[in-house]
């Protein structure tokens, strides 16, 4: 009895000896490089708000966009992206005649078109802030308060907005 218990212990030690022999494991690793990047994009070139004159000859003290501008965007900048928006004063090519900037406003909300447009050059305002490297969409409404102290003409605004990796 003795003997075959050591010949059993025996058999077992020597298939656990030359099955581990026979399993030999190797790895290796998997490289990708995710680049950044940013994109913008805008739904519109140009925007029409209209006249400040309505159909029966009345002023308006406001024009209203009746749809938004959709400003699509992603960065994946781990540290972070920033949106900003500046436009130029309103220019009649025709004359040379302007107005501020000061009467155009923007906003996210089209019941809440408040924010003031600063002057390129002068500055920017932040539309929208994050770290989400998804591509996004965020609609802007504008208004144009009437310019009281302006010549008649067709007057045009330059809208730029900028996506910043922070």
């Amino acid at each position: 009895m003795k003997n075959r218990m050591k010949m059993l212990l025996f058999v077992v030690l020597l298939y656990l000896t030359v099955g581990t022999v026979f399993a030999v494991e190797q790895s290796h690793e998997i490289i990708v490089n995710i680049p950044q990047f940013i994109e913008l994009n805008l739904s519109q070139a140009a925007i029409e708000m209209g006249s400040f004159m309505d159909e029966t000859g009345n002023l308006s003290n406001q024009l209203v966009t009746a749809n938004p501008l959709n400003v699509s965007y992603r960065c994946n900048n781990s540290n972070g992206w920033t949106l900003t928006v500046s436009a130029t004063d309103f220019l009649d090519d025709t004359n040379g005649n302007s107005f501020s900037v000061n009467q155009l406003m923007w906003g996210t909300d089209p019941l809440a078109i408040n924010n003031t447009m600063p002057l390129t050059g002068d500055g920017s305002s932040t539309v929208a802030t994050g770290t989400s490297p998804a591509l996004q969409t965020i609609d802007v409404y504008y208004s144009v308060l009437y310019p009281e102290n302006a010549y008649a003409g067709d007057y045009t605004s330059n809208v730029t907005y900028t996506l910043l990796a922070n």
